[in-house]
């Protein structure tokens, strides 16, 4: 278009000249799947309509800062903002039908019926870009993305050829609603069959209402008295005697349609569709604001980091997925949820974090935590923690028990080997790794012996890591394996209160002298408070003479 630099509009999640192809090894299927990272796309899939795009900026993982950066302005923007917010909330159902254009329906018939689509979709796209312009103009733009947008669109409203466009378009619809119907008179035999038709007259208001051509021709009184009339012949036969007619109607037509198709020609050019691809653009903004408003409704805390090249501490971080399940009961009530419990995040005390305590303590809800905010952070959204400064991560690699082999044991020693083994093959020290109670399936003297190897590996890579793990014994050697040259191991422990009670916290620490088999055993039931409370509630046990 004349006067303007690019036909296709800037994208809200690219910068321009960033190659869109040179990203991190982004998520697998496996790796979203440990992660619970579903949750999240539902959550911010705004109308319902989004969820593989939603899905597709998480899994790409993006780890330019550039980019983050250049997203999360955008974001705070949107969020600060709820005037603009809604008024291009409003635009996106127009910049979805943009999307599909009327015309490409029409693509394979006449060129006849090709045109009043075609105009229709060239009045869409003038709409979009004024609604664009009434709701961009309105504000006082600071992110990059959301003023490089207000620019393609002063820019392209401003072209020579879009203000001929706006001329032009009323006259050339006046046109084509000269004819909204056709008047055709058909001559019968004696047998009232048709023999001959001609083309009566064109009319400018369609044929509507309740009135027949019987109430017409006889009045309401004489109407009910007459026989119910039936169809003489259905419209898709056609007829030797109908072909004239056929061909008259389609020169009468073209008449009044050539003219709007010579006058946009001119405007063959001009592309709507492009447009149309900030609308699920717009809607991932707009899920990432709702997210963030919902959780600070239920008095959760949400932030922006700070994107860092090595620094990573979150400040009372949570599972957002998991706080979303918790709030929405309790926002349904008119209360806020404090069954969200908040922990810190701090690779700075150490970059591989040895994670120990009781079954059900928190600890893959803490290695969620990581990961999901990590997710949230790259593709540019607010993350679940009152302050944090978070380096991107090229990839997050994840080894958490299958569904079927949740359990412990059952022989799946080699399939946990190649699982680690594929992890390294991947990693590099800009990774984040998340190792979710691995080499379960051997005894407690092998894993030992294999978990300190991985560790000691681990130092040598130098990536992020939480290692998170029954074998208590472990913590023990983490002096040991710290004296090697290598990053720094560092024991966290999920914590409980009087030895027994829950507290969901993680914090740096020592286990409690537990011995695997203690873990295990409570993990199977088999503990003797478990065994004797199973007997009681079935009231079978010695007392009772069963």
């Amino acid at each position: 278009m004349e006067g303007n630099t690019s036909s296709v509009p800037p994208s809200l999640l690219w910068p321009a000249g960033h190659d869109r192809d040179a990203r991190s090894q982004g998520l697998t299927e496996q790796q979203a799947l440990d992660l619970g990272l579903e949750l999240l796309v539902r959550e911010l899939d705004w109308t319902s309509r989004h969820a593989r795009f939603v899905r597709g900026a998480f899994m790409a993982l993006v780890a330019d800062p550039a980019v983050i950066v250049y997203r999360q302005a955008v974001a705070a923007e949107l969020r600060a903002q709820p005037g603009l917010r809604s008024a291009l909330a409003a635009l996106l159902p127009s910049l979805a039908e943009l999307a599909q254009p009327r015309s490409a329906i029409w693509a394979q018939d006449s060129p006849l019926l090709l045109v009043p689509p075609r105009l229709s979709d060239l009045e869409l796209y003038v709409s979009c870009l004024n609604e664009l312009s009434a709701a961009l103009g309105g504000f006082d733009l600071r992110s990059e993305g959301l003023r490089t947008l207000r620019d393609y669109v002063e820019a392209t409203r401003a072209a020579e050829q879009f203000q001929a466009l706006l001329v032009e378009l009323p006259a050339l619809r006046a046109q084509l609603d000269q004819i909204a119907s056709v008047t055709v008179g058909v001559n019968l035999d004696r047998d009232l069959r048709p023999h001959s038709a001609t083309l009566v007259a064109l009319n400018r208001e369609p044929f509507t209402g309740p009135r027949s051509m019987v109430h017409r021709l006889f009045g309401r009184a004489m109407q009910s008295s007459l026989p119910s009339t039936t169809a003489l012949r259905h419209v898709a036969e056609r007829s030797a005697e109908m072909d004239p007619l056929s061909r008259d109607l389609e020169k009468v037509l073209s008449e009044v349609v050539q003219p709007v198709a010579t006058g946009l020609e001119r405007y063959q050019r001009i592309y709507a569709r492009p447009l149309a691809a900030l609308e699920p653009e717009l809607a991932f903004y707009l899920g990432v604001a709702a997210l963030a408003d919902k959780l600070e409704m239920a008095q959760l805390p949400t932030c922006l980091p700070t994107v860092t090249s090595a620094t990573h501490t979150l400040d009372d971080a949570y599972n957002p997925a998991l706080a979303v399940q918790l709030v929405r009961p309790a926002s349904a009530s008119g209360q806020t949820s404090d069954a969200v419990v908040v922990n810190s995040v701090d690779f700075a005390m150490g970059r591989i974090v040895l994670l120990t305590g009781p079954n059900r303590g928190g600890k893959t809800t803490y290695l969620r935590t990581i990961a999901l905010n990590q997710v949230l952070f790259q593709a540019g959204g607010y993350v679940a923690a009152r302050s944090a400064q978070m380096a991107p991560a090229d990839a997050v690699l994840t080894h958490f028990p299958p569904v079927e082999d949740s359990e412990p044991g059952g022989g799946r020693l080699d399939n946990e080997a190649r699982r680690l083994r594929e992890m390294f093959a991947r990693a590099t020290p800009r990774s984040l790794l998340l190792f979710n109670e691995p080499l379960t399936s051997t005894s407690e003297r092998e894993a030992h012996n294999l978990a300190s190897d991985i560790l000691r590996a681990l130092r040598l890579l130098g990536a992020r890591s939480v290692f998170v793990t029954h074998l208590h014994s472990l913590a023990s050697d983490v002096a040991a394996l710290n004296s090697e040259d290598g990053a720094l191991i560092v024991s966290w422990v999920a914590g409980v209160s009087d030895d027994t009670t829950r507290t969901y916290r993680i914090r740096p620490g020592l286990p409690t002298a537990r011995s695997h088999a203690a873990t295990i055993a409570e993990q199977h039931g088999i503990t003797f408070q478990q065994l004797s409370q199973q007997l009681l509630e079935r009231g079978v046990n010695y007392s009772s003479g069963e």
